[in-house]
């Protein structure tokens, strides 16, 4: 039985990531539209700093939910990385 709730807890897990990738994604999308009314230098480089912020937040919420997918479901190792496979 133990292992069906290691199982519930990891995809417990890949829920909340998900639910906290669309949230960030939303505060993505509202800096990007409240930027466009915002005036000033000040503003903007505030704008900058959170969505680099927000995207670096953004791109770690993925790598972790692409970590617990593997542990969900590992697929056997091809020998290839993501970034060698050429089409």
């Amino acid at each position: 039985m133990r292992g069906i709730s290691q199982v519930h807890s990891k995809q417990q897990e890949l829920d909340d990531a998900r639910a906290r990738l669309k949230a960030y994604q939303t505060a993505e999308l509202e800096i990007l539209t409240k930027g466009q009314e915002v005036k000033g230098e000040e503003d903007t480089a505030l704008k900058r700093a959170s969505l680099s912020q927000v995207r670096q937040a953004i791109t770690s919420i993925q790598d972790e939910i692409r970590d617990l997918e593997h542990q969900l479901n590992p697929q056997p190792d091809d020998g290839y990385e993501l970034s060698e496979i050429q089409l």
